[in-house]
């Protein structure tokens, strides 16, 4: 465990911006982490705790990458507890201790999957859905009040200020060598969504993006990512690239009225979930069935329509819900055209990086990501378990290449 490794610093998170802000103000180069999801932000929070300056480049407006919780409330008081997922809804205590040490540290509520209740299996149109016993559910995981979004925010929050920039895509990365008084370093060509493209100076960079995305050329690397190194990152399947997940939001609960779990199956929406909320309104989610292909051509509103005709098969149509549909695979910045073109068939088993695919550039390149870790790889356990990895050899590199102790903050 990271923690254990190497010297992270008990004092509070607000000594440790000021720390960071300090070697920023003595002109010390910051550590660049290109990415705004779990991963990324958690390795910059990892690296900042030491006292080292951290900066993170989003090419999105929004943090959190793959996880996206959407808000359906129009109540702003309500609008975190009306937070439904887009992307990734559940982890597993039992087996997903970083997570829950997480959950722990940040004062976040974590509520269980509920499953009691019948599940559904709709047969198509036509047919009268049918009922099984047991609820069906993701048994032993647990969701996150406010949405998983909640777990990005609370991370994001301790970072120092105006070190995430959002509408940064960051198009290359070049390794410059010493040269006179200056030192070694990497080199960024930022695109912002407005205004000139700009440079920016980093000590070390951290790719926290998909491999795949990387391998094809995102950001360019100069020198060039060795070819085996490359073979290995386009080897990793960007874990729900292929996907697409539709969420249905009730004003009651027509399966709970009905003795079911909310749990179910079909054709067009192949796994459904209950999805409610601790408080705020009821929900399910859905997986969607059809591939990328099958999906583009029947477009957008016919995939709802037909979405929405299978919950009312399974639930009926007391009530009539909002929808939401996020489509993984049409989203540039998560789905490499390797997603696209060879989605992985069930969870693939992810093995982690290895060695010769780490601290490249004499250790002033390295990656994180879910699909890298070691563990629970494509999970946002993998994710935290990646972002320790990629801190301790970051904070490694920095220690031998300045000769400082990366834990002396000077706080």
């Amino acid at each position: 465990m990271l923690h254990r490794r190497i010297c992270i610093l008990s004092e509070e998170d607000r000594k440790a911006k000021q720390a960071a802000m300090v070697h920023m103000s003595q002109g010390k180069l910051p550590i660049a982490v290109i990415g705004a999801g779990v991963s990324g932000l958690y390795t910059a929070l990892l690296l900042q705790r030491t006292g080292l300056p951290v900066v993170v480049f989003e090419a999105r407006n929004r943090i959190g990458g793959r996880v996206k919780s959407v808000t359906l409330g129009k109540d702003a008081s309500k609008e975190k507890l009306e937070r439904y997922d887009l992307g990734p809804s559940w982890f597993w205590p039992s087996s997903h201790r970083r997570m829950s040490g997480v959950v722990r540290e940040f004062g976040l509520k974590a509520f269980p999957q509920p499953d009691s209740g019948a599940y559904t299996y709709d047969q198509g149109e036509g047919k009268e859905a049918m009922h099984f016993r047991g609820g069906g559910g993701m048994h032993g995981s647990y969701r996150v009040g406010g949405g998983m979004l909640s777990i990005v925010e609370a991370i994001s929050s301790k970072l120092a200020e105006n070190s995430v920039k959002l509408d940064s895509q960051v198009k290359s990365i070049k390794l410059v060598p010493v040269e006179g008084t200056q030192p070694e370093h990497v080199l960024l060509t930022i695109s912002p969504k407005e205004g000139k493209q700009r440079e920016f100076r980093a000590s070390h960079v951290i790719l926290a993006l998909p491999p795949r995305l990387i391998a094809e050329g995102q950001p360019a690397c100069s020198p060039a990512l060795p070819s085996k190194v490359t073979k290995v990152l386009g080897s990793f399947p960007t874990w729900m690239a292929p996907h697409a997940k539709f969420v249905a939001v009730y004003p009651k609960a027509p399966w709970t009225e009905k003795g079911l779990s909310g749990n179910g199956a079909g054709q067009i929406l192949g796994e459904v979930h209950e999805a409610s909320p601790v408080e705020g309104r009821p929900a399910v989610f859905g997986f969607v069935g059809p591939d990328r292909g099958t999906r583009a051509k029947l477009g957008r509103e016919k995939l709802i329509s037909l979405a929405r005709a299978q919950l009312t098969r399974m639930f009926g149509d007391t009530y009539e819900p909002e929808v939401l549909l996020t489509d993984w695979a049409t989203e540039p910045l998560t789905a490499s055209k390797a997603d696209v073109l060879h989605p992985p068939r069930g969870h693939p088993e992810y093995s982690g990086l290895p060695s010769y695919a780490t601290g490249l550039w004499g250790g002033r390149l390295d990656f994180a990501g879910s699909e890298t870790a070691d563990v629970h790889g494509g999970f946002l356990e993998g994710a935290l378990a990646s972002a320790e990895a990629a801190a301790e050899r970051v904070l490694l590199s920095a220690k031998n290449s300045d000769g400082t102790d990366t834990c002396a903050n000077g706080s």
